[in-house]
């Protein structure tokens, strides 16, 4: 898996990104979002459509999305803070 792209959401509310994914040679998602619960964990939701969620996710996968998505996150956000 690899991240593609990622826009990070600088805004009120919860979500603070959202991701591009190439999950397989064939498969790429778009909309995978980075989402702060109010524990303060960091979760990442599949796109949905009507309030439902278009795709679910084996566990061993979401949490190689979960890790890939924090990643791509956290160095941007560190690259953000070292080009001030």
């Amino acid at each position: 898996m690899e991240v593609l792209s990622m826009n990070r959401l600088d805004g009120p509310g919860n979500t603070l990104a959202v991701a591009c994914v190439q999950v397989t040679p064939e498969i790429r998602v778009n909309g995978l979002r980075l989402v702060r619960a109010g524990n303060g964990d960091l979760r990442v939701y599949s796109p949905n459509a009507g309030g439902l969620s278009v795709l679910s996710f084996a566990p061993a996968a979401v949490a190689e999305l979960k890790s890939i998505i924090i990643d791509a996150y956290r160095s941007e956000t560190a690259h953000d803070r070292s080009s001030h």
